[in-house]
């Protein structure tokens, strides 16, 4: 921006609410009328700081983009009028989906991807498990993600149509070098997020965040509604509040009757994070990221770093030559959050950060004590976070303070800070590192409990808390994995790992479900297929890594007709969901929850087997339907041949035939369409179709697959039960003679051994 100006970017103007007196109305237009004639008298007295595109070669921006006069690039605006209002929760969270996208995508919906019975899309991947490493179960540096997976060669690009639309509706034509003189809020609780680029453009080799790119409207949402949550839930019984009006247009409601603490979301955006590339592959194919956050409601204000290349290189010689190497010169932005003075809190975030419960009490506190400024927590390397999880009790003095002090205290790559350390951590030459030297010399700054406030789910934190319990806890691709991403649970896991990390997941994506239910305006919503983890991601992953996340601006898929979907609940520990969306009782026969087209395997794990899957007669018919009550009954193949003790399936000698509900394939995988396993979170449902697409049906070997030279295993396994009579002498000339031979080799197998091969005489 040749001529830009540093500008509080909030909403559109709000439209006004008729106020319920008629008081009010005087008192608010008296304010307003003494705003408008100080603007006249004091117009000229307003101070703008003037803003330049020029940047150095590292991606900062010289010296006179930070000027003396300019240093607070978004403190220096107009003065703010109060006004009274009923601050509204419903107002501040209710989100509307760009009502274009559907247009210019074309359509959203498309057609079902076949789905086994483990709801993972055929065909499946499997991923790269590795028992590298130091053993916690969290991938270090150098070591191989669980959540890696091998490239499926058959598996198609993922369609973008519907995120792409959504980009361009917000197309990167705005000028934001005019003067918008839009108020900041005040007296509200600020949650900030920075955000320094635009995805792919500038990448310090330890950046901590990852950018959510394409998930852009969805992690700005799942921010917004964590704040909307614990704000409800730290909601007590009280009047109406004092407050400029939220940042963006408001929905007709009645005022709320319950007193929440009012805040407002905030951006703080580098100049070079404004125009990003949508990801379509198209250049120049541009979106505007600001336009796009102001949308979504957030306070969006676009500033540099505070700390730039020519004050290194004047003070700090070594980190001007190594900052590009941690955590890059951008990373002192987030210093501005001090400068929100209009703001009683501050709360820093960034988009790792998931808030589950209230933590009024502690923002409460700060407030009211001149003794505290900051309330921080550390990382679980040890250094202060500087991004993740902050409160502060905003002040331009202080934020003044702290800039002078880091460039004034000395910093040696052996001794760190001031020779006292803090230098054993990634980002310890940014705003981290002096952020905990700081932490040690000054009282005003308060650490507040890692493990309640900024949970990491490393196994210290796993031993002293449930993660269900935590106020804060951060994602990592390096520990749990991100929620977006559908990650495995990692093999050296222990169970209470697997079930820390299932809690957190499950928390972000009841978040993602109660947000579209309750305050996302969109047409259409997906619904929850998949059947991945679904303790975890409650079906919205149908199946591992990244490309089968069915996110919130994705393509939409319809739910199958076989598929039954329920409230995202719980059933206790030892039932079962059914399918009519209850759960088994604790006395109840668990094979309740099976399909009523099933057959209920009880060992070694309850599943539920389509009665039409496993055995066939010479014909490919099935030996075996559904009596529509919970059993197998007699199908439409031949008995001749269904019957156990014909040897026609080399493992079943029984004289009752194979659809008795004494028969045990002691199964504990079905094939795609046979079957499925109940769970406590969804019904089990599954789809039937794909016996036929992928030739299941018929999994269980027999004595002509054995002439025909497939089932190579169950041959192998009973050759041996037999004393090698299969590939006796003489051979047979024909395959009928073949046939009676085997047959006869049968009839003198060891019933022990001949058990031994059930498991190599299935065809999955």
């Amino acid at each position: 921006n040749q001529n830009g100006r540093a500008q509080d970017l909030g909403g559109e103007k709000a439209k006004r609410r008729k106020p319920r007196r008629a008081a009010l109305v005087s008192a608010s237009c008296m304010i307003i009328a003494l705003f408008l004639v100080s603007q006249s008298l004091n117009g000229s007295r307003l101070r703008r700081a003037l803003l330049c595109s020029k940047f150095d070669e590292n991606g900062g921006l010289k010296d006179r983009y930070y000027e003396r006069e300019s240093r607070n690039l978004f403190t220096n605006l107009v003065d703010r009028v109060l006004e009274e209002v009923s601050w509204s929760l419903g107002e501040a969270c209710d989100t509307a989906y760009p009502s274009d996208v559907a247009v210019k995508a074309g359509v959203d919906y498309y057609a079902p991807r076949d789905i086994d019975s483990e709801g993972i899309y055929y065909p499946d991947t499997s991923p790269v498990l590795t028992t590298a490493g130091d053993g916690d179960g969290i991938r270090n540096p150098g070591e191989v993600d669980p959540t890696d997976l091998t490239p499926d060669i058959n598996d198609p690009a993922p369609n973008t149509v519907v995120n792409t639309a959504l980009l361009d509706t917000f197309p990167a034509t705005t000028d934001y070098t005019a003067v918008n003189t839009t108020k900041r809020p005040a007296d509200t609780v600020a949650y900030v997020l920075t955000i320094t680029s635009c995805p792919g453009t500038y990448e310090p080799l330890l950046s901590e965040v990852t950018d959510p790119e394409e998930d852009f409207f969805e992690a700005n949402a799942m921010i917004k509604q964590a704040v909307c949550k614990i704000t409800e839930l730290g909601g007590t019984s009280g009047g109406r509040r004092r407050n400029l009006r939220n940042n963006r247009a408001l929905v007709t409601e009645e005022a709320p009757s319950e007193d929440y603490q009012p805040f407002t979301m905030y951006a703080l955006v580098h100049p070079d994070a404004i125009y990003c590339t949508d990801g379509s592959g198209q250049i120049g194919s541009k979106y505007d990221r600001v336009a796009f956050l102001k949308a979504q409601g957030y306070h969006v204000e676009i500033v540099g770093q505070p700390i730039t290349n020519s004050d290194l290189n004047a003070n700090h010689t070594y980190i001007l030559q190594h900052i590009e190497e941690d955590v890059g010169v951008r990373d002192s932005i987030t210093l501005h959050a001090f400068n929100l003075e209009e703001h009683k809190a501050v709360v820093v975030l960034d988009y790792n950060t998931q808030l589950q419960l209230p933590f009024q009490d502690e923002i409460d506190d700060l407030v009211a004590d001149p003794t505290k400024q900051v309330k921080y927590v550390k990382d679980r390397d040890g250094g202060v976070s500087k991004g993740g999880f902050m409160i502060i009790k905003p002040s331009k003095a202080k934020f003044e303070e702290i800039r002078q002090e880091y460039l004034s205290t000395p910093y040696n790559a052996t001794t760190g800070w001031n020779g006292e350390g803090h230098n054993t951590f990634d980002g310890k030459l940014g705003l981290k590192g002096f952020f905990s030297y700081k932490a040690t010399k000054d009282p005003s700054w308060v650490e507040l409990d890692r493990c309640t406030f900024n949970n990491q789910l490393d196994d210290d934190c796993i031993s002293q808390l449930d993660a269900a319990d935590s106020k804060v806890v951060r994602h990592s691709e390096y520990v749990c994995g991100l929620p977006r991403h559908c990650p495995y649970d990692h093999p050296q896991w222990s169970v209470e790992k697997i079930q820390a990390c299932q809690s957190i997941h499950e928390k972000y994506f009841m978040g993602r479900y109660e947000f579209e239910d309750k305050y996302l305006r969109k047409t259409r919503i997906q619904e929850r297929i998949g059947q991945f983890k679904p303790q975890s991601f409650i079906g919205y992953c149908t199946g591992p890594g990244q490309k089968n996340y069915l996110g919130m601006t994705d393509q939409i898929y319809p739910k199958p007709d076989w598929q039954i979907i329920c409230p995202p609940i719980a059933c206790p520990v030892g039932t079962y969901m059914k399918n009519d969306c209850t759960c088994t009782e604790v006395t109840e026969d668990p094979c309740a929850a099976c399909p009523s087209n099933t057959r209920c395997q009880l060992y070694p794990e309850l599943r539920c087997i389509d009665c039409s899957c496993g055995f066939c007669d010479s014909t490919g018919s099935s030996c075996c339907e559904s009596d529509g009550v919970g059993s197998c009954q007699q199908g439409a193949g031949n008995p001749d041949f269904c019957a156990q003790g014909s040897l026609f399936f080399p493992t079943f000698t029984s004289s009752a035939d194979v659809c008795s509900p004494d028969v045990n394939l002691f199964d504990t995988k079905v094939p795609e369409g046979c079957g499925c396993k109940p769970n406590t979170h969804i019904p089990c449902s599954y789809n039937r179709d794909l016996q036929g697409t992928y030739d299941n049906q018929c999994h269980v070997c027999t004595v002509n697959d054995l002439v025909g030279g497939s089932c190579t295993s169950c041959f192998q396994c009973i050759n041996i039960c037999t004393n090698s009579c299969l590939t006796s002498s003489p051979i047979p000339a024909t395959s009928a003679a073949t046939y009676d031979k085997y047959v006869s080799c049968l009839s003198g197998m060891d019933e022990s051994c001949r058990s031994n091969c059930m498991d190599s005489c299935k065809k999955y």
